[in-house]
């Protein structure tokens, strides 16, 4: 009896010496229809990715396969790894793809948080490991951890999917409008939704919105606007600036104006911020022009000419956030 104790404590104090102070174990992956060697591949891509998104002490599945031939069970396992966490992987090759699910227990057993993602091969699998892990230790979807670093194959080449995110968000902005021909107006402020289609170097913007101004006099003028661009990436990095241009059609109204229907053309240069987040924020910076001219009513003449056209330029600074 004392010699079974011994050979016990020899064991788990081995073990302990192996790992160190491990917090979670990887246990090998139960394959279907793929070979040794994948497996093993994606048992260590899943075990690093996890280590680097949680920050804690990973064993892989080749030190677990050890402690787990020894002890027959995951419990037992785990309680002589020492471990406050384990996960388990099943992976299964179908014609075209590779389904894998991660399950994550305590160490008695009882399962918290599961996750499931498909890939193209094994070509995805690192991507494939980053997203399960950190949906895994954040406890959220997968399609919650994507950012424009891990999408997959399957992803970008998915029917009806030409993009990596949809972003839906709210944008304000503050505008000032001048002319060259002197005529004085009103700064306006306005709000809108905002859509962005993003790739992994460029977005699509579509919003609509409406603009009021901030005051009464003079030639102030409220706007119901659509807005239709598009901007390329400077950088690909989690705060990116970014170029573009765009059309805003609008319809104009105010009291000192005529000529209500506008197309204005604009540039503008922004910077998207938290772009590997699902939330972003994103400020703007922005130029157009009205290609139409407004009049000024014959009262606001000063020469006693019948009419007085400007074409209005406008300069607006934006802030958005988007999900």
């Amino acid at each position: 009896m004392r010699a079974m104790m011994m050979m016990v404590f020899t064991s788990v104090l081995a073990a302990s010496m192996v790992v160190g102070a491990a917090e979670v174990a990887v246990f090998p992956v139960k394959g279907t229809n793929l070979e040794a060697g994948e497996t093993e591949a994606i048992g260590k891509l899943f075990s690093r990715a996890y280590a680097e998104c949680s920050g804690e002490s990973v064993i892989g599945p080749g030190a677990v396969r050890q402690a787990l031939d020894k002890h027959g069970t995951a419990e037992a396992t785990a309680a002589v790894l020492g471990v406050d966490l384990f996960v388990r992987l099943d992976a299964m090759k179908l014609t075209q793809k590779i389904s894998v699910e991660a399950i994550i227990f305590d160490s008695a057993g009882q399962e918290l948080f599961r996750v499931k993602m498909s890939a193209i091969g094994l070509d995805d699998m690192e991507q494939v490991s980053e997203r399960l892990a950190r949906a895994l230790f954040d406890r959220v979807d997968p399609n919650k951890t994507r950012t424009s670093h891990n999408v997959t194959n399957k992803e970008a080449n998915a029917e009806n999917r030409v993009f990596a995110e949809k972003i839906n968000g709210i944008k304000v902005a503050v505008t000032w409008p001048f002319s060259t021909d002197g005529v004085e107006t009103r700064p306006a402020i306005s709000a809108q939704y905002d859509l962005r289609l993003e790739g992994k170097d460029f977005f699509l913007e579509f919003g609509v919105g409406l603009m009021f101004p901030a005051g009464t006099e003079p030639r102030a003028y409220s706007s119901g606007f659509l807005e239709i661009g598009g901007c390329h990436y400077l950088i690909d990095a989690n705060i990116s600036p970014y170029l573009g241009i765009g059309l805003i059609p609008r319809i104009m109204i105010g009291s000192d104006l005529e000529g209500s229907v506008n197309i204005a053309p604009y540039a503008q240069a922004g910077v998207m911020f938290m772009r590997e987040s699902s939330s972003r924020i994103y400020v703007d910076l922005r130029v157009a022009h009205n290609l139409f001219p407004h009049y000024n009513r014959p009262e606001d003449v000063v020469d006693a000419e019948p009419k007085h056209d400007f074409r209005l330029t406008e300069l607006a600074v934006a802030v958005g956030i988007g999900w």
